[in-house]
């Protein structure tokens, strides 16, 4: 089967409450053909620390 290429986008600024539960859902997806970008837009809070800890299941960091 043929699955078309979808994007996900999870912008963040000063999210940190919410971001660890979102990254986690997005990426227990099985959908084939995923691209999943995180943007950090200088978050003062600790999300970028929360990003941080799923750099090793992301493509590119």
């Amino acid at each position: 089967m043929n699955y078309p290429s979808i994007s996900i986008v999870t912008p963040c600024y000063n999210h940190a409450k919410f971001v660890g539960k979102t990254i986690s859902s997005v990426l227990s997806q099985n959908y084939p053909n995923l691209e999943y970008l995180v943007i950090n837009d200088g978050s003062t809070d600790d999300s970028d620390a929360i990003i941080q800890q799923y750099k090793y299941d992301l493509y590119h960091y």
